[in-house]
């Protein structure tokens, strides 16, 4: 994950995934396509790296204070309903 950080090149494998389509219940067809919901499948240490990676970035964002004052959302301890 250093590594990943580091060079910004994130591996081929992880860009991979499996799609599977969920049917949608109720009054629809099953042979319709806008009956079924895509679920992608992805490694796990791909989503982990995602994580930290976000993680990171909102650290360096809020403590070089570089998030406007009137942004909620995607923040610590701040709620979209903050602003109401």
């Amino acid at each position: 994950m250093n590594l990943i950080w580091e060079t910004g090149v994130f591996p081929r494998s992880f860009l991979n995934s499996i799609i599977i389509l969920i049917f949608n219940s109720g009054d629809r067809s099953p042979k319709e396509p806008q009956s079924y919901r895509p679920v992608a499948l992805t490694l796990c240490i791909c989503k982990l790296t995602e994580r930290l990676v976000i993680n990171l970035q909102i650290y360096i964002i809020e403590s070089n204070d570089m998030f406007q004052h009137v942004q909620f959302a995607y923040r610590i301890a701040c709620s979209t309903l903050d602003p109401l």
